[in-house]
């Protein structure tokens, strides 16, 4: 899933590079909260591969720690994003409702990348 993660932080930087651009620096603040699980997800495993040598659970078990600590740092920054730069209403729910939604998924699909039986 490095290809994917890459990927998905090469389309997000894409989109706050245009609304930078376009001058809409609050747009640019919004969007930088989704590359949090991606980015540490791609820094994660090798560290993990290292924490792994020094205790004996498996690397991926300190992967996974990793992907959901990314999660709740996501959400909190979601949290801190929408309190603060988006407009109380439909607005902000809607915010919360599809970068929770993507940022859960997304981490659901790399943690299940990581499991293997």
């Amino acid at each position: 899933m490095y290809a994917g993660s890459i990927a998905i932080i090469a389309v997000i930087a894409l989109m706050a590079g245009v609304f930078l651009k376009a001058g809409k620096m609050n747009y640019v603040l919004a969007v930088a909260p989704l590359v949090v699980v991606p980015a540490v997800h791609l820094i994660g495993y090798p560290l993990s591969a290292q924490l792994g040598k020094l205790l004996p659970p498996r690397p991926a078990l300190f992967a996974t720690l990793l992907d959901l600590g990314a999660l709740a740092v996501s959400a909190i920054l979601f949290g801190f994003v929408a309190g603060s730069l988006i407009e109380p209403g439909k607005s902000r729910k809607i915010y919360l409702i599809c970068c929770g939604l993507f940022s859960v998924v997304l981490t659901m699909v790399l943690v299940s990348s990581l499991v293997t039986y």
